[in-house]
């Protein structure tokens, strides 16, 4: 049914920059008129006589009100040669790809396009060829046409038509049994529509003649008419969603099935058709038309409005933002939203229907397996809507069937079906009961539960309980009073009666006494106002909700025999969290190892931050002074010098926290004693943000709190021993800080949506500023006015008034525990900047969506905030905002361009405005988000291999960073039987593997605890397939293996086997644990992210610092000369282009030794891979102390200035110095410079560059930061890295690949020299979509229309994407190792191979070829056994080895021949071999 109609997306030849509204409202526009469509043929515009027919068109009156040019692919020319004949089609298509074609939309002021546009098109066959030019024939075809070049229905307004199929349709079955009816429902969902009414009838006169009105006049009214009103009936629908009426007239095909077979034959009418009277289907021509017929079949009341419940599994709420975007667009709102872990119990109570299928168990186990979420929806007919949105029960019939569908794109198999939604009305009022007890079934009752309601408050004894048909009335039933009415009738007769003061109370009183209906008592005053119900008789009252969810109460003669109670056994949780007394919960740290000095610090800082102080000690000892009962159970412990009981801490604790709740943040002093009492806090009361451990002198108990918080990332340490108690205080303040992240774009960007998946994904609280202000604006509040003004004018609202309302959402979200904040269009000014910070402490973080001005217009005129954006618009880009913008510290900018975006995000989405929004916002988020995730370090190794040492070591060389293992980590939520802890119990339990995803999201929260920018993790991954979803959450900064020798390996299996020694599973464990620590290392290496520290015995921390420190030290570049404004200018510049931070400063007083201590400081925590010093070295003994600690620099820059020029700066600089001091200082400077550039000279003269400045174009005394720039290009230059190409077969095995794992995993070359870590790019992976930046994307994307391969790309573009490739690397200079390469394209239409080794040679040194050959044998056994790979394989080759034995020196070339291999990694080790040995001869 996919060709019912086509609806490919066809690229204008010319993307031009994203103008959303525009086109849309042209679209818009367009389809409101008659309208035709022509086409030309690409031999026309190859011919130039595109322009020449369009003026003909113009002077014959024939209006262009569009055009375009279009490639057409060959996929595109099928679909729109469809209805060719076959033996024409072939060639029809071969025409149409010959190269671009143009697009005409033509109009008519007298509506008669079609027809005047055919007839003119005749006139031109003579001149330019009878087949040259296509035009739309019908109406019917240039609906069809239109949305096939210009596609638009996507993004119209949703519309309701009727689609009915006749009884000559509903008769018929195809060959294959399906219904037409079966085809039809398919067909509006594959075309995006939803069937809201479904019903069969007989219709009657009225209504068969509405439907033949367009046959009126003609002669197969009759026909059609008695055709609508014979057997077996009709079916109709209520057709819904964008573009439905245009939409499903396109399905159904013209009205002549006759002209469906030739000209659309796969369209319904085509297929299941007789004739004009016996089409099969019927559709509405129109607005008008459909608005008839549908108020004729579905008249008002026959769509009900309805609840219904959706459930989102737990393995799709990863792609809970997409599944509740797809609900929305389908028209429901979200009465109620829960997300929750079930219980097993919980899942086989409400599954209890299914439960003798056999799939029962899986479903419930399903069901239970983590988080899930549980909507109520509501819309009209929302059951039967969400179940053609959600698609069949089982993922492959909904791919099959329904490939649109919720179940079809986010199903996995079996039970994992991504969604479940209600089977029919009934069933939804139970499941939204079962979990929102509070929610009725549905918004309005129908008539059928009004009735039932009626007979059920009026059912009397002996009454037979019948059910109540539609003639019914009111009068047959006696209803009893409500107690509204009651009340209200008591308050008219007080107000009759006047009553004064207290009298009035109790006279209303004994009127409800007397008056109460379910008393025996005559009721004789109540005639008198008109409240006469039935006397009563004492009697038992049965209530209740029934199935449906309708309230009732049946009365009923007294009881007899009491009735048999029945115990019903449901299965609880296996563990359950107690219910917290906190509205929200609280934020709490521990204090441990106060002293005095510290609880002075912890109460100030309660002062100034805003958080509760609790000194444990001194709260027990005030409830013991109360003489409370808690405090009098304290006492008795302590006066049997025992203990106090943790209960009863714990409960003092409790109260004191209830009393405070409005804060909500809590400092705990001396607290806790034990772990055990840590525990119980946490399962009690409420889990603890983090652990200060205050001082280095700690007890006992105090080191275990700490030895059991340390390995989760929860302790936060503050040194006090010789630190000024200022210090102290900050150094405490510190971990308390906030993050606020200013998130600003321009007006009308949806900013807030973007803050809204921050918050979802990494725990920020979200504050929209523009909110905001706009409210405060509208409430009468003193100075709404004025800002009200400075809203309409874009202007920034003044500081004291605007910073306010963000502090109280500040100190609103600190109070749910939040540390980290994302503030949306913020700043405004520089003064609200200073305002918050003043108030708040914290670091910021501003991060700027640059769009350029003309786009920033563009998205301001979708109106997506509001109308007022175009005006905010002026007033965001003036100067004054700009500088302001620009000038905030720390500014990240995101650059964004709408036309990358719309080329990035086409067919991912309708076009409707909120689907253009959903679009963009997609499109920044993933921009945004490659910029805010936090960083992780991971720590391998085996088990017993040192990496507990490690991960900690780790974390404490790099700034507000802590490690965690992920083993523990799960293991003390379980302890610790927080939510997640339980869950995962509860997921243990039932034999069920707990997710990464949960372990993700702990570390997450220890990253944002204190607004840590980066964590170290170990045990984490454990397999390969993990590391794809640590990388979306995380950015992997480096990765560090502990590799054990033979010796070390033995001793580490040997404590794992320890406990279990004969144990054959654990041995196999040990073995699996090897193999997928191997493959991770693999892939790390490959990456260049791996520092292998090698060891022959489980490390102690000083070894493995001085391993890092070893493999983490990064490249010096230096920069010398005896400039004292050109060489630090030099040097700045060559650093901020490398982004490796300023150079460092150090003293020119300090010894040689004392400088290189500095400097490796600096090295080991600067995270960089260079490092730039300007002037650090500047004598021989400095020289000689930096090579002998770091080895060769890589690059060594002399500025090499002449005398005078060195003599006139020095003296400029220091005027008031004596010339004799002047001449022998720098007669002193000289000597030591050139002794120093000797002594490089003679060490390691390959890296030494000099620059003469004699030689720099620019005059360095008027422009010297001009002339610092020409030279910063200059050493730029000679900064290329390094690159091997392995040339190398390749089949159903990638040999290539299996020799670059060996190189990067290889741990020593012939020699025992250690190789350096080298990067793969991977020329298969290389030109695939989805790995670049936007830019480079969207070349890529439209490259793709005329490439015949994905690599069959222009030489420029190889070039871009190899430069991306060594510029994003961990280790931008490499060395690299280029596998696949030459490509395949080089013997075809891409660059030839000659070229493709130019392009690698201009951007990077080619340090060398491996060209692996193999015999026919080797090769079958190492690639590929087939024939026609080892042919293919030997044309390539001999291209290949012909052209570098003549491009290339043999120096250059690595021949490896395999002759005598078994299988392919042995080879690969081979070749690797053979590489790594070439490499080290070439040094």
């Amino acid at each position: 049914q996919s060709r019912l109609f086509p609806l490919s997306r066809i690229k204008p030849s010319q993307p031009r920059a994203l103008n959303f509204l525009s086109t849309l409202g042209a679209m818009l526009a367009l389809n409101e008129t008659v309208r035709t469509i022509v086409v030309f043929r690409p031999q026309l515009l190859i011919a130039g006589k595109s322009d020449e027919i369009i003026a003909k068109f113009e002077e014959n009156y024939l209006e262009v009100k569009a055009h375009k040019q279009v490639y057409l692919t060959r996929e595109d020319a099928e679909n729109f040669c469809h209805f060719y004949p076959a033996a024409q089609r072939a060639a029809a298509v071969e025409a149409w790809t010959k190269g671009l074609s143009k697009v005409l939309v033509l109009e008519h002021l007298d509506g008669d396009i079609i027809e005047r546009a055919q007839t003119f098109i005749a006139t031109l066959a003579e001149t330019y060829g009878g087949d040259s030019i296509y035009c739309s024939t019908s109406r019917w075809e240039s609906m069809r046409d239109f949305e096939f070049f210009f596609p638009h229905l996507d993004g119209t307004t949703v519309e309701r038509t009727l689609a009915l199929i006749k009884p000559d349709g509903n008769a018929v079955e195809s060959d294959d049994g399906s219904s037409l009816e079966q085809h039809v429902e398919n067909a509006l969902a594959a075309a995006g529509l939803l069937i809201v009414g479904k019903k069969a009838a007989k219709l009657g006169e009225q209504e068969a003649a509405l439907l033949c009105e367009e046959l009126k006049d003609s002669e197969d009214y009759k026909d059609a008419y008695t055709n609508l009103r014979s057997e077996p009936g009709v079916i109709a629908m209520c057709v819904e969603g964008p573009g439905a009426i245009v939409k499903w007239r396109l399905l159904c095909g013209p009205t002549d099935p006759a002209l469906c077979k030739e000209r659309a034959p796969t369209t319904l009418r085509a297929v299941w058709g007789e004739h004009n009277a016996k089409n099969a289907v019927h559709a509405s021509l129109d607005m008008a038309s459909a608005e008839k017929e549908l108020k004729a079949l579905f008249p008002q009341g026959a769509l009900q409005l309805q609840n219904t419940l959706c459930i989102v599994k737990p393995h799709a709420m990863s792609n809970m933002l997409q599944i509740r975007m797809a609900i929305e667009e389908a028209g429901f709102r979200v009465l109620k939203e829960k997300h929750t872990v079930l219980s097993e119990g919980r899942a086989k109570a409400f599954y209890s229907g299914s439960k003798k299928e056999p799939f029962f168990n899986a479903l419930v186990q399903e069901a239970s397996a983590g988080k899930c979420a549980m909507l109520v929806l509501c819309r009209l007919e929302a059951v039967a809507v969400l179940q053609q949105l959600v698609g069949p029960e089982a993922v492959k019939d909904a791919k099959a069937f329904r490939p649109n569908s919720l179940r079809a794109r986010f199903g996995l198999d079996g039970q994992k079906n991504a969604v479940h939604g209600s089977a029919d009305a009934k069933r939804a009022g139970w499941e939204v009961r079962f979990f929102f007890p509070e929610l009725g079934t549905d918004p309005v009752p129908n008539n059928e539960e009004v009735r039932d309601f009626l007979f059920r408050k009026s059912a009397k004894e002996s009454m037979d309980l019948k059910s109540l048909s539609a003639s019914d009335t009111a009068a047959d039933f006696t209803m009893d009073p409500t107690l509204q009415q009651m009340v209200s009738n008591g308050l008219l007769a007080l107000c009759q009666e006047r009553p004064k003061g207290l009298q009035a109370v109790h006279w209303l009183q004994n009127w409800l006494d007397q008056n109460n209906p379910n008393a025996t008592a005559p009721l004789s005053e109540l005639n008198r106002h008109g409240f006469n119900p039935d006397e009563r008789t004492k009697r038992f009252v049965e209530h209740g909700v029934t199935q449906d969810g309708m309230a009732f109460s049946v009365e009923a003669p007294a009881p007899g025999k009491a009735k048999k109670i029945i115990d019903v056994d449901v299965d609880q949780d296996l563990c359950e969290k107690p219910l917290s007394q906190f509205a929200t919960p609280p934020f709490v740290v521990f204090a441990i190892g106060a002293t005095e000095a510290a609880k002075e610090h912890c109460a100030k800082l309660a002062e100034e931050l805003k958080l509760v102080y609790i000194d444990a000690v001194g709260l027990l000892q005030e409830e013991v002074n109360a003489k409370t009962r808690l405090g009098a159970e304290a006492q008795q412990a302590i006066q049997k010098g025992e203990l106090v009981p943790d209960e009863v801490t714990l409960q003092i604790l409790k109260k004191a926290m209830l009393k405070h709740a409005d804060k909500n943040r809590f400092l705990l002093g001396g607290f806790p004693k034990s772990v055990q009492q840590a525990k119980k806090f946490e399962q009690d009361i409420a889990a603890v943000a983090f652990v200060m451990a205050l001082g280095e002198e700690r007890t006992a108990d105090v080191a275990e709190v700490v030895a059991y918080y340390s390995p989760i990332g929860k302790v936060r340490s503050v040194s006090m021993a010789g630190a000024a108690p200022e210090l102290v205080y900050e150094s405490m303040k510190a971990y308390f800080k906030c993050r606020f992240m200013y998130l600003m774009g321009p007006p009308g960007m949806p900013v807030p949506k973007v803050a809204h998946n921050l918050e979802e994904k990494y725990g920020y609280h979200s504050i929209d500023v523009m909110a905001l202000l706009k409210a405060f604006a509208e409430s009468d509040q003193k100075d709404a006015d004025a800002v009200e003004q400075a809203l309409a004018k874009g202007k920034p609202v003044d500081a004291s008034l605007a910073c306010p309302l963000v502090l109280s959402e500040v100190y609103r979200g600190q109070a749910m525990g939040v540390s980290n904040f994302v503030i949306c269009d913020f700043p405004q000014s520089l003064k609200q900047v200073e305002f918050l910070q003043h108030m708040v402490p914290c670091t910021s973080k501003p991060l700027l969506l640059d769009f350029t001005r003309v786009d920033s217009e563009d998205i301001a005129a979708l109106g997506f905030t509001g109308g007022d954006a175009i005006m905010r618009t002026d007033a965001y880009f003036l100067d004054e905002m700009q500088a302001m913008i620009h000038g905030l510290p720390g500014l990240a900018k995101i650059p964004l361009s709408l036309s990358v975006i719309e080329g990035r995000e086409k067919s991912r989405g309708p076009s409707t405005l909120e689907g253009l929004e959903a679009q963009l916002v997609g499109a920044v988020w993933e921009r945004v988000r490659d910029k805010v995730k936090p960083g992780v370090v991971l720590a391998l190794g085996m088990p017993h291999s040192g990496t507990d040492v490690l991960a900690p070591l780790l974390a404490k060389m790099m700034s507000n960073t802590y490690s965690v293992d992920c083993n523990k980590l799960l293991d003390k939520e379980m302890d610790r039987k927080t939510e997640e802890g339980l869950t995962l119990s509860n997921m243990l339990a039932k034999g069920q593997v707990p997710p990464l995803a949960i372990t993700l999201e702990l570390i997450k929260d220890v990253v944002n605890l204190t607004s840590s920018d980066s964590v170290v993790i170990e045990n984490c991954p454990l397999y390969t397939d993990q590391i794809e979803s640590i990388a979306t959450e995380f950015r992997i900064e480096k990765v560090c293996y502990i590799e054990g020798d033979e010796q070390a390996m033995s001793s580490w299996k040997s404590k794992f086997l320890a406990k279990t020694p004969e144990d054959g599973a654990q041995v196999k464990a040990w073995g699996d644990r090897k193999k997928r620590l191997s493959d991770i290392v693999t892939h790390f290496s490959r990456l260049g992210k791996l520092d292998r520290l090698t060891v022959s015995e489980t490390p102690k921390e000083e070894t493995l610092t001085a391993l890092l420190n070893q493999a983490t030290m990064p490249q010096f570049i230096l920069v010398t000369g005896l400039s004292t404004v050109l060489t630090p200018n030099l040097a700045e510049l060559l650093a901020a282009s490398l982004n490796v931070g300023a150079p460092p400063t150090l003293p020119a007083t300090e010894t040689p030794g004392e400088a290189t201590a500095k400097l490796k400081k600096h090295a080991e925590s600067c995270g960089y891979p260079f490092v730039v010093l300007d002037r650090a070295v500047n004598s021989p003994e400095a020289a000689t102390e930096f090579l002998s600690s770091f080895g060769t620099p890589q690059l060594i820059v002399n500025v090499n200035a002449a005398a005078d020029f060195v003599e006139e700066e020095f003296k400029a600089a220091h005027e008031d110095m004596d010339e004799e001091v002047v001449a022998a200082t720098l007669e002193k400077e000289r000597t030591a410079y050139e002794a120093t550039v000797q002594a490089f000279k003679e060490s390691c003269a390959s890296a030494l560059m000099t620059i003469e400045l004699s030689k720099v174009k620019a005059n360095v005394t008027e422009e010297p930061v001009k002339a610092a720039e020409e030279m910063c290009a200059m050493v730029k230059a000679k900064l290329v890295p390094k690159a091997y190409v392995v040339v190398a077969p390749s089949g159903d095995v990638d040999f290539g690949s299996l020799v670059a794992s060996s190189v990067c995993t290889t741990a020593t070359a012939a020699g025992g020299a250690k190789p350096a870590k080298f990067t793969v790019v991977d020329c298969a992976e290389l030109f695939q979509a989805g790995k670049h930046s936007a830019v480079l994307e969207d070349a890529l994307h439209k490259a793709s229309f005329t490439a015949d391969a994905p690599d069959c790309l222009s030489s420029d573009l190889w070039t871009k994407l190899f430069s991306e490739a060594f510029a994003s690397a961990a280790n931008p200079m490499g060395p690299f190792l280029i596998i696949n390469f030459p490509s395949a394209s080089a013997l075809s239409s891409g660059p030839s191979i000659r070229d493709q080794f130019g392009i690698i040679e201009s951007l990077a040194i080619l340090g060398g070829i491996l060209h692996v050959r193999t015999t026919d044998e080797v090769f079958a056994k190492c690639c590929s056994g087939r024939p026609a790979d080892l042919e293919q394989h030997k044309l390539f080759e001999a291209a290949v080895q012909g052209q570098i034995w003549k491009q290339y020196d043999k120096s250059k070339i690595c021949d490896c021949l395999l002759e005598s291999v078994s299988e392919g990694p042995k080879g690969a080790v081979k070749a690797a071999a053979a590489l790594l040995e070439f490499m080290l001869k070439a040094e």
